[in-house]
């Protein structure tokens, strides 16, 4: 096997990027005057590419000098696939520029001018994603120490790319140490990402870099498009913002982190603050607290503050107090800054800190209930809206009907493909960042849906002779009742365990009482109570696990409920510091009570809003039928003076707008039940509503216009 050098490999690219530059410009200069937009064009894209990859392959001219195994060629008697990629990417890259030139001369110019450009595309993009293939299969060789001879027991540390870069440019590396300092390092520190704040600044200028090298020859070629449609100039200098975006990027990404971070403990939060409590009464202070709930996969967003919290005691040799305060200083939350800064303080001063956590505790579990208040009448504000908006959009589509009929049909069809699913979209995602967080387990049968939705759509497309608003209907229906069966057995599940818990913590606060120790509590309640089916499997199974002598917080609690493993984490924690007080566990029951009665309490507030969803199909079928009556009606009276004018269109009602109507019906339908499934369930999981809801709608449409028809005859008869 022979190695070649890779610096003359890296040489050849060069030559090529540069003779690539020359024939563009000499395409786009010398025959800029033949009238050919697309030789233009391509022109300009040669000159730009090969100007662009001349300036990014010179930023690694030094490394490939110095180290050259970064661009490592291998030849042998075999047919290398990197190899035959190169040459098959330069022919065709030659090929495309031949077909370019050969454009200049009116022969069959409408292939030419096409053809040239799409085969040096696929040059390009052939040899670029062969040198991407290659540089990694390069460094994945090095890494695993293939053709050294050596057995690799370390891996190497990867320099960044963009930090070599920039660090060797003074003025690039003076932007990023700007960048860093000045706006980067305070916001890593808030979003809590584990990055160094000057590597990131460099990576982010090195893009900026591209992206200017990028924008110049697409600034031209964009300019040069608008002039030939005499359009306005100012949009391709768009183009040229670029770098500065790829700057701005990172501190956007950051303050992104930080409120991700901030909004994510929050529903976790008087959770915690209870077990903190809990845990204080037996003399666990909140740094064990944090300690025990690290990598236990119970409190999702907390265990990450807890495994920061932690590796400044354990790394950074700072004592508990002082890791706690600076997690406090810094965090961007301010009632968990508050929970820790208050700690600190109060035991500094020697206070009593079981009573300053328990009250934070109540503090905080009203601050959920108030923000259960709040949101189920944002909810209900906004399902309003868009009752309101679903029912003033059919009206005003037939009203513009009644003079534009055709052009009408276009414009439903494109509110049921674009502006339905876009609205959808954004309440959906307005009310996924407003809304308490839970994380029960509900999982969906998805494969099992889409085979039904796609096999549901064509048979009932068929059978209904080609009827689309039947096949959409009958699509949404199979998929609903697909998945959502089993969601709503989950939701039950969780609904039963959850029902149980109150009762469950208050026997065995009893036990506690009468002097059991929680263990025998489990044990006794598990032979002699009985809750519900759901919750007793669960409590048998807890117990066999205890009695194989298993601690109760390594038991394995298959539960699908968030509370519910919560209960028997703060069980099992309780039981390992010692067995708690019966005060500990009549704080926890309170608790649970309370979480329970705030959940039922938002729920009953939001019934109005589940009625309307399933109302508004009805109230829309009903009205676009009255709607399509009327211009019926109103048709035949201008029978006679419709064979001229406007009245021609007037009297013209398709069809094809009835049936996209109906169609934006069923879409509307679906699209309130969706948004009402994820407002009122807390997940977009449970479909069946949606099913419901799309079968009310197909039944209103089949019924609503005999019946229209119906009170129209005995009003005019």
């Amino acid at each position: 096997m022979v190695k070649a050098d890779s610096r003359i490999t890296y040489l050849i690219i060069i030559a090529l990027l540069i003779a690539c530059s020359y024939i563009g410009l000499h395409v786009f200069i010398q025959y800029s005057a033949s009238g050919f937009v697309y030789t233009q064009i391509a022109g300009i894209m040669l000159t730009g590419i090969g100007v662009g990859g001349v300036l990014v392959l010179l930023t690694y001219a030094i490394e490939l000098w110095k180290k050259p195994e970064y661009l490592e060629l291998r030849l042998s008697w075999q047919p290398n696939p990197i190899l035959v990629s190169y040459i098959a990417s330069a022919v065709v890259l030659y090929f495309g520029i031949g077909v370019v030139l050969s454009a200049l001369t009116p022969v069959n110019e409408n292939y030419t001018d096409t053809l040239g450009p799409v085969l040096i595309g696929i040059g390009i993009t052939s040899l670029t994603i062969t040198a991407i293939f290659h540089y990694r299969s390069a460094a994945k060789a090095r890494g695993s120490g293939k053709g050294s001879g050596k057995e690799v027991t370390v891996k190497p540390f990867e320099n960044d790319l963009g930090l070599r870069v920039v660090s060797r440019n003074n003025i690039l590396s003076a932007i990023a140490r700007t960048m860093s300092t000045r706006l980067l390092t305070p916001e890593v520190i808030k979003s809590g990402m584990l990055a160094n704040p000057q590597v990131l600044s460099s990576k982010y200028v090195f893009f900026s870099l591209l992206a200017l090298v990028a924008s110049v020859p697409l600034t031209a070629f964009a300019l040069i498009s608008l002039q030939q449609y005499d359009a306005p100039l100012f949009p391709a200098f768009l183009f040229l913002l670029a770098p500065l975006a790829m700057l701005v990027m990172p501190y956007l990404k950051l303050k992104s982190m930080a409120g991700d971070r901030k909004r994510g403990i929050e529903d976790e939060l008087p959770f915690f603050c209870t077990y903190a409590s809990v845990m204080q009464s037996v003399g666990l202070s909140l740094y064990n607290s944090f300690e025990n709930i690290a990598s236990r996969n119970v409190f999702a967003n907390l265990e990450k503050e807890a495994l920061m919290i932690q590796r400044n005691v354990q790394f950074f040799f700072k004592n508990q107090v002082e890791a706690l305060e600076q997690a406090g200083r810094v965090h961007p939350n301010e009632k968990f800054r508050g929970l820790l800064l208050g700690y600190t303080s109060e035991w500094r001063s020697g206070g009593d800190t079981v009573h300053y956590l328990d009250a934070k505790s109540k503090e905080l579990l009203n601050d959920m209930r108030f923000r259960w208040q709040r949101y189920t009448a944002m909810v209900s504000d906004i399902g309003e809206v868009m009752v309101s908006l679903f029912f003033i959009m059919p009206v005003l589509i037939l009203t513009t009907a009644f003079v534009f009929p055709l052009q009408t049909t276009v414009i439903t069809g494109a509110v049921v493909a674009v502006l339905i699913p876009l609205l959808t979209t954004v309440v959906f995602m307005m009310i996924s960042n407003m809304q308490p967080k839970t994380y029960d387990l509900i999982e969906g049968k998805t494969t099992f849906s889409v085979v039904a939705a796609i096999a549901s759509f064509v048979v009932a497309y068929f059978l209904s002779h080609s009827t689309v608003w039947i096949a959409l209907a009958t699509s949404i229906i199979s998929t609903g009742v697909f998945y959502g069966t089993s969601v709503i057995a989950q939701r039950r599940e969780i609904a039963l365990v959850e029902k149980a818990l109150p009762q469950f913590l208050r026997d065995i606060t009893e036990y506690k009482k009468m002097g059991y120790d929680i263990n025998k509590s489990v044990f006794k309640i598990a032979e002699e109570n009985s809750y519900n089916t759901t919750f007793d499997a669960l409590l048998k199974n807890t117990a066999k696990q205890m009695r194989m002598g298993l601690r109760l917080s390594d038991a394995e609690i298959k539960v699908r409920s968030w509370l519910g493993r919560l209960t028997f984490f703060l069980l099992g924690e309780i039981v390992n510091s010692g067995g708690g007080t019966a005060s500990a566990l009549e704080t926890l029951t309170n608790f649970v009570s309370n979480v329970n009665q705030i959940k039922k309490e938002a729920k009953s507030t939001m019934q109005l809003y589940e009625v309307l969803t399933y109302l508004t199909p009805i109230g829309l079928a009903f009205t676009v039928a009255l709607m399509a009556s009327l211009m019926t009606a109103f048709s035949s009276t201008v029978a006679s003076a419709s064979e001229v004018g406007i009245l021609k269109q007037i009297s013209s009602v398709p069809d094809e707008l009835i049936q996209t109507t109906n169609m934006m019906i069923v879409a509307a339908s679906a699209s309130m039940a969706f948004v009402a499934g994820k407002a009122i369930d807390l997940t977009s999981k449970n479909t069946l509503r949606i099913a419901v809801t799309a079968a009310i709608a197909a039944i209103s449409i089949s019924l609503s216009t005999e019946f229209v028809s119906g009170i129209i005859r005995m009003v005019t008869g």
